[in-house]
């Protein structure tokens, strides 16, 4: 018999974080008990905290994650591009892309997020604010450069990006969390595009 492949410990904080996420999402960070989370992973209690020092540890290694880091970088390297060739279309489009193909796959962040709110959980809900910061002002700072070129309407472009955002995530939320049965059908690169002409179409001058 072959011998069980030891995990690193980078490995096996990740296998913990990824139970973790799946039970956070069920039942939010106040409802899910750390022995819970170490007999789901098949560990000692001891080996959570000796890996992340609390709860609250783990719940911001989560939020944390590297593969959502360097996800993020890609992200807007590719949002930079678009946006030095004024490609309006491309840019909208990668948006919705990237949300629908990260939240439709899998529900787990849009459900951490949901809890970390209705529980007020602080550490979590300033790491999110601060990455959706981020992405507000350089979306708003780009709607604003194609206005003052004459090719969108003189609206707040605070109000236009949090308008198209907003068209996807409540998207999200009926498919994923709500499991609206109009939504289940749809095709998600049709909503994609629909959304982005939709978009388009009512902040480009005429």
């Amino acid at each position: 018999m072959g011998t069980r492949k030891r995990m690193s410990q980078s490995q096996r904080k990740d296998q913990i974080a990824r139970i973790a996420a799946q039970l956070f999402a069920k039942r939010g960070f106040a409802g899910t008990a750390v022995k819970t989370i170490a007999d789901r992973a098949r560990v000692s209690e001891a080996m959570i905290f000796k890996l992340f020092r609390s709860k609250d540890g783990l719940y911001r290694y989560i939020i944390e994650n590297r593969e959502l880091t360097a996800l993020r970088e890609r992200f807007y390297a590719k949002l930079q591009a678009l946006a030095e060739s004024n490609d309006d279309e491309g840019i909208f489009r990668a948006i919705a892309d990237t949300i629908f193909d990260f939240h439709l796959k899998d529900a787990t962040l849009i459900r951490l997020t949901l809890y970390s709110a209705l529980e007020g959980h602080a550490t979590a809900l300033n790491a999110m604010q601060g990455r959706a910061d981020l992405f507000f002002s350089r979306l708003t700072a780009y709607v604003e450069s194609r206005a003052t070129a004459g090719v969108f309407e003189d609206i707040d472009p605070q109000v236009v990006v949090r308008a198209f955002i907003g068209m996807l995530g409540y998207f999200i939320l009926l498919r994923q969390v709500f499991k609206e049965t109009g939504t289940q059908d749809l095709d998600p690169d049709h909503v994609a595009q629909t959304f982005t002409d939709i978009f388009l179409n009512g902040i480009r001058k005429r």
